[in-house]
C-alpha cells in the first residue's frame, strides 16, 4: 500500500487555479510531482513509470483554510496505483469536473514549469505519510 500526500503549495494561485503538490514515500525513496489538475494521478502516472508495482494507494489532503494550509480528515482509498495512473481529471467552460482518461502529450518539454516531478525535495511539501500515519 502506497500512502500519498497531496497539498497546495502556497504563492501559486493564478486565474488558472492552484499549483498541487502530490508526495509519496516508496520502497526508500520519496516521489514529488506537481500540477494544477491531478496532482496525486501524475505522481501515480511517474511511479507507473519507473516500475513501480501495483497496488492499493491511500491519499489523504491538505486544503486551504482560513488562510492557512491545513489537512482536512479523512482519506480516498483507491484500490490500484496502475489504474489510477489512467485517468486525469479535466474541466472547461462547456465540461465539468471529471475523471477522463490519460492522454500523454508529445513534447512535454515545450512546457516549461507546468509540470515538474521525479526524486527532489523541495521544502514547500512536508513530510510524505508513513505507513504508520493513522489516518481520522
Amino acid at each position: 500500500m502506497i500512502a500519498m500526500h497531496v497539498t497546495p503549495l502556497p504563492g501559486t494561485l493564478t486565474k488558472r487555479g492552484l499549483l498541487w503538490g502530490a508526495v509519496a514515500a516508496v520502497n526508500g525513496q520519496v516521489w514529488r510531482m506537481e500540477s494544477r489538475t491531478s496532482a496525486p494521478r501524475a505522481l501515480a502516472r511517474l511511479l507507473v513509470e519507473h516500475g513501480i508495482a501495483d497496488q492499493p494507494v491511500e491519499l489523504t489532503s491538505d486544503a486551504i483554510r482560513d488562510g492557512s494550509v491545513q489537512r482536512m480528515p479523512g482519506l480516498i482509498r483507491f484500490p490500484s496505483l496502475h489504474k489510477m495512473a489512467r485517468k486525469t481529471i479535466v474541466e472547461n467552460a462547456a465540461t465539468p469536473i471529471k475523471a477522463a482518461p490519460f492522454v500523454k502529450m508529445v513534447d512535454s518539454s515545450a512546457r516549461s514549469g507546468q509540470k515538474q516531478g521525479g526524486m527532489v525535495d523541495p521544502p514547500s511539501y512536508g513530510d510524505p505519510p508513513s505507513q504508520n500515519d493513522k489516518f481520522e
